[in-house]
């Protein structure tokens, strides 16, 4: 059986460096950007978030993206 895959909803997240905490745990937060067009080009999206990146005052971590997908039986 052939299965295809059809992503629905896409994520975009900024991962950037918050300092330490108490115990000396390297602290991340994550700016989320929804709606990302299912169809863009993953070389693009990590562009963007490039881009965006360079705009916080703290530096990227990385960059993640969540994707929502239906499976289709063929």
């Amino acid at each position: 059986m052939a299965v295809s895959v059809n992503v629905t909803k896409r994520s975009m997240s900024i991962l950037v460096d918050e300092g330490v905490d108490a115990n000396g745990k390297a602290v991340t937060k994550a700016y989320a950007f929804n709606n990302v067009k299912p169809d863009v080009d993953p070389v693009k999206i990590a562009a963007a978030g490039q881009a965006l990146g360079g705009l916080f005052a703290k530096d990227m971590t990385g960059i993640t993206l969540s994707e929502k997908a239906e499976l289709i039986a063929e």
